[in-house]
C-alpha cells in the first residue's frame, strides 16, 4: 500500500509541476500579447478618424502635401512606438531584444504608412477594420519574434 501512495503522489506532483508551468508559460504569453498590442494600439484610431475624414469629404491634398504628412506621421509614430518599446517590462534574466529597438520602432511606423497610403489608393475601398487586419498581419509577427 505504501508504494502504491508513493507512486500516486509522485504522480500528482508531477501533474501539479506541469500545471505550474503551464500557467506560468500562459502569463508570459499574455504579457508578450498585450506588449505587442501595447506597441500598435495607435493603428486602429487612425485608421478609423482616416475613413471618418475621408466619408466626410475632407480635402487629402496634392503629392507633396501627403508626402509630407506621411513623413511627419512615421516620425511621430517612431518616437510613440520607441518610448512604448523602452517602457515594456524586462525580468532579469532576460535576453536583450534581438533588434534594437530605435529600428523595429522605425520599421512599424513605416509598416503602418506603407498600409496607410495602399489603402487609401486601393480601388478595393476596404473598411478601416480591415485594413488594421493587413497592418496588424505584416507587424503582429515580426513584434512576437523580438517581444516574445
Amino acid at each position: 500500500m505504501t508504494a502504491l501512495r508513493h507512486e500516486l503522489q509522485r504522480a500528482y506532483d508531477a501533474i501539479a509541476v506541469k500545471e505550474v508551468i503551464a500557467r506560468v508559460a500562459a502569463r508570459r504569453a499574455n504579457a508578450a500579447l498585450r506588449a505587442r498590442e501595447r506597441v500598435i494600439r495607435f493603428s486602429g484610431p487612425i485608421f478609423e478618424e482616416v475613413e471618418r475624414t475621408h466619408a466626410e469629404g475632407a480635402a487629402v491634398g496634392d503629392d507633396a502635401a501627403q508626402g509630407a504628412a506621411h513623413a511627419r506621421l512615421r516620425e511621430l509614430l517612431a518616437d510613440l512606438i520607441l518610448a512604448d518599446l523602452r517602457a515594456l517590462p524586462r525580468r532579469a534574466g532576460d535576453a536583450p531584444p534581438t533588434i534594437e529597438y530605435e529600428l523595429l520602432a522605425r520599421w512599424v511606423a513605416s509598416t503602418f504608412v506603407v498600409v496607410l497610403d495602399w489603402w487609401r489608393q486601393s480601388a478595393t475601398q476596404l473598411p478601416a477594420r480591415e485594413a488594421n487586419d493587413r497592418f496588424r498581419a505584416l507587424v503582429l509577427p515580426a513584434l512576437g519574434d523580438v517581444l516574445g
